[in-house]
């Protein structure tokens, strides 16, 4: 019997990893080099975890993994300085659903330079702070973790935080009521598999950090994303972002700058936001669509102190749909345009619109105003009512109606409103009113008829 076999002898087999100390350096070396591809560990008490990470060689030449018992780890586990061609692998439990009694407040992986950290099922409570933070390691996954501690209104209540790292989070985890679910800081980090609700922000990437977001990602909350200092989100799928009406401009805020080839979609539900909807820069060939009510709206409600209004500017998407909105007023100001479309190159479609004054104003208000879109704008199945200025174009091309879309509306001054190059392509379905039809300068024009350009 050699002097391991000794030193363990009707222990667990937790023990062998606190004694190993006591053993000769050679014999230690034998026991790391044998001829077993896995060195695994079970049965660890949680309240023992700290210790047997910290009595392993820092030099991992082979996977290790260590089985840890239900219980509670109060205060940080740190896993730190590991180098070498081999893994480590903590594990709880088999499954997110069962991982409740493997209960840890946070975790820290920090200067890692082996082949990979892995945790698995664990019950992450931390309510402040990092829950998980990694920094400076090589490569971490995370899978079957619960991560739901606190709220998402306490500033730095984050989920994971990552920085100098590559990490990988899936199995099912789940992350909610974080103020930023997952942090990149010049890292990448790729989420497959994961949920959870009620976050703040979602995904956050900052100074060249990256976040690719799979398809069964689905981390909610109040905005999808923030990229900062050239941090930026990979959509790795089309998204659909539920949101209210009062959290609508948090909502478009949280648009990646750039979707790709896939499709984007923020669907609001009947309510109220008071201030303007604007957002910039927006690019991919994909869809981009802001989404209110399906018909023309009475119940998405834009105001303010001078009426409802709407910005967009260099939205350089394939095709940018917005529709089902009221952008009605009863207080109109001096060249009050209620919505914006400028610079963009993307097929820009407005549907279900409803821009209503309560009287016609004795300034000019304008309705919908279009210059130097490099792409067409539509304007389908829209109410305008009472004003000045129905539709202003400065420059580039705009199509008001469609076959069986027609737009409407009485008590207007000017309804098309033409300067410099712009175009206006009127559809005849159209039973939109004025006291002005046409209003053209400069090398404007407007066109009718009931065949309009492609789209």
């Amino acid at each position: 019997m050699n002097k391991l076999e000794l030193l363990t002898k009707g222990q667990p087999d937790w023990h062998l990893a606190l004694n190993k100390n006591a053993i000769e350096i050679d014999e230690r070396h034998e026991l790391l080099t044998s001829f077993l591809p896995e060195h695994v560990i079970d049965d660890v008490p949680m309240a023992e975890l700290q210790n047997v990470i910290d009595g392993l060689d820092k030099f991992l030449n082979r996977n290790v993994t260590i089985n840890v018992l239900p219980g509670t780890f109060s205060g940080e586990l740190r896993i730190e300085g590991f180098c070498g061609g081999g893994g480590l692998t903590i594990v709880g439990a088999t499954s997110t659903a069962n991982a409740t009694p493997f209960m840890i407040e946070r975790i820290y992986v920090g200067q890692c330079r082996n082949d990979k950290v892995e945790i698995n099922g664990f019950n992450i409570n931390a309510t402040t702070g990092n829950a998980v933070n990694v920094i400076n390691t090589n490569m971490f996954a995370i899978h079957w973790c619960s991560i739901t501690g606190g709220n998402n209104t306490a500033s730095g209540n984050v989920g994971i935080n990552v920085t100098w790292s590559t990490v990988g989070i899936g199995g099912n985890s789940v992350i909610s009521n974080k103020s930023v679910a997952i942090n990149a800081v010049i890292a990448h980090v790729d989420a497959s598999t994961v949920s959870g609700t009620d976050n703040g922000i979602s995904y956050q990437a900052r100074h060249s950090g990256t976040i690719a977001v799979r398809m069964s990602a689905v981390i909610t909350g109040n905005r999808f994303c923030l990229e900062e200092h050239t941090g930026r989100i990979i959509l790795g799928a089309n998204v659909t972002w539920q949101t209210t009406m009062p959290n609508l401009q948090n909502a478009v805020n949280g648009i990646p700058s750039d979707i790709g080839r896939f499709e984007f979609t923020i669907q609001a539900s009947p309510g109220t936001f008071t201030g303007m909807i604007t957002r910039t820069r927006v690019q991919g060939s994909g869809v981009l669509n802001i989404l209110g009510a399906t018909s023309i709206a009475y119940t998405h409600t834009i105001t303010g102190a001078s009426g409802g209004r709407m910005r967009f500017d260099f939205i350089t998407t394939g095709v940018f749909l917005i529709a089902g909105f009221n952008l009605s007023t009863t207080s109109p100001a001096t060249n009050t345009f209620s919505c914006i479309i400028a610079q963009c190159s993307a097929l820009v479609l407005l549907r279900h619109m409803r821009v209503v004054n309560a009287v016609l104003p004795t300034v000019v208000t304008i309705a919908f105003g279009t210059w130097a879109n490099a792409g067409n704008v539509l304007i389908e199945n829209t109410e305008v009512s009472r004003f000045n200025r129905c539709f202003q174009v400065s420059s580039g091309v705009l199509q008001v109606g469609g076959p069986g879309l027609p737009v409407i509306g009485t008590g207007n001054a000017a309804v098309y409103h033409v300067e410099q190059v712009g175009t206006i392509i009127a559809h005849t379905v159209n039973t939109i009113t004025g006291t002005t039809l046409r209003a053209v300068f400069h090398s404007g024009m407007v066109r009718t008829g009931a065949t309009l350009l492609p789209a």
